[in-house]
């Protein structure tokens, strides 16, 4: 067993110390990493707890991370139902759009639908205006046959008077004709009522053609300058007196004329406008029909 010693040239028992020593070396070094490997052991047991606890916390974070890939597949699904929904949002906006631009439309036509109805109406009041004056012819007429009837019953009276002279004179001899005389008077009481009633009639018809007559003297077309379409035009702007056109400013009116039609600034001259129209207020037509003369002459 201890052949090769020899070679080293080692005695038996040098052998033999220097196994005890090697074997006493290791004693001694197992001696001393001992509470070394205690520690490692101590580490060891902590690290297999760490580990232990990590997979733990791995293990909730795995189902956290499960509950928050759920949540985020909800959040996706609402999402898209918000995007859907948005859709139907723009998709409603885009029609509430067309709904506008169809009620502008409208809004337009109406505004035409109305310059049309003033024109309209202007023209008829012109009707009306001619209509009065007939009527006032007719009212003429019959005043005149009122006249005429309140002569004849002047007459009747006169010749009632003389029927009663003659009816006292004959009143024992022609008593059943006193009886008809007298039924006659009282018809002609009863007519000459009738005619009282009638004349008030045409007394009051004749009032509510006077209260007529002074509207139409707000007929902006008695203003020289002014025609029916202009006239519209003012009344449109609530110009539709002659005291609103007398207090009206000059570049208010121009501005009026100008957002209806750019170049009726250069066929018209408003300037004169308030001027007449305070005259027309006041009633004073003569005076209103100097000025229009002498406009009309500068203009010349």
């Amino acid at each position: 067993m201890l052949d090769f010693l020899p070679a080293f040239d080692v005695t038996y028992e040098d052998a033999i110390l220097l196994a005890a020593s090697l074997i006493i070396g290791m004693l001694i070094s197992w001696l001393l990493s001992k509470p070394r490997i205690g520690r490692l052991y101590d580490h060891i047991e902590e690290l297999e707890d760490s580990i232990t606890s990590k997979e733990k916390k791995m293990k909730d974070l795995n189902k956290t991370l499960k509950e928050q890939e759920n949540s985020l597949k909800e959040l996706n699904a609402e999402l898209n139902q918000r995007e859907d929904t948005i859709k139907n949002l723009d998709d409603q906006l885009q029609e509430r759009n067309n709904d506008f631009s169809a009620l502008k439309q409208e809004m337009a036509d109406l505004d035409n639908r109305t310059r049309q109805i003033i024109s309209e109406r202007d023209s008829q009041i012109e009707k009306l205006t001619n209509a009065i004056k007939s009527r006032d012819v007719k009212i003429d007429h019959l005043n005149k046959r009122l006249q005429e009837q309140e002569t004849k019953l002047d007459d009747l009276n006169a010749q009632l008077s003389q029927r009663d002279e003659v009816i006292q004179d004959l009143n024992s001899q022609i008593h059943e004709q006193n009886q008809k005389l007298i039924t006659r008077a009282e018809e002609a009481e009863t007519r000459e009522v009738e005619l009282g009633k009638k004349l008030k009639e045409k007394e009051n018809e004749l009032a509510t053609l006077q209260e007529r007559t002074l509207r139409m003297q707000d007929d902006l077309t008695n203003i020289a300058g002014i025609g029916q379409k202009i006239s519209s035009v003012l009344r449109y702007a609530g110009i539709d007196t002659f005291e609103k056109l007398a207090a009206a400013d000059i570049d208010s009116i121009r501005e009026i004329l100008e957002a209806e039609n750019p170049s009726l600034l250069r066929l018209i001259d408003p300037s004169t406008w308030p001027e007449q129209a305070r005259i027309a207020a006041d009633g004073d037509w003569e005076a209103l029909s100097n000025l229009q003369n002498n406009i009309k002459s500068k203009r010349a």
